[in-house]
């Protein structure tokens, strides 16, 4: 019988956003690596139980739609 990624101690991926200078003209003065703190507006499009197709029990799941994002105002470096 196949494991859930659970039963397996697998953790999944932590989410990620893609973001250019258009988007955030700030990333041209960072570094990799480095962690800063950012705002981001965005709207919740949807809100999901995971388990409408099968009943497999499944944490809720939102997806958002960016509508900007911009440095926050210390603009520190937050390693």
């Amino acid at each position: 019988m196949a494991r859930t990624i659970s039963e397996l101690n697998i953790s999944r991926p932590k989410p990620t956003i893609r973001l250019d200078a258009k988007d955030l003209p700030a990333i041209k003065n960072w570094q990799v690596g480095k962690r800063y703190c950012l705002h981001v507006d965005a709207t919740l499009e949807s809100l999901s139980k995971g388990d409408e197709w099968d009943n497999v029990k499944r944490p809720m799941e939102a997806r958002f739609t960016i509508k900007s994002v911009k440095e926050t105002e210390d603009g520190k470096d937050y390693s």
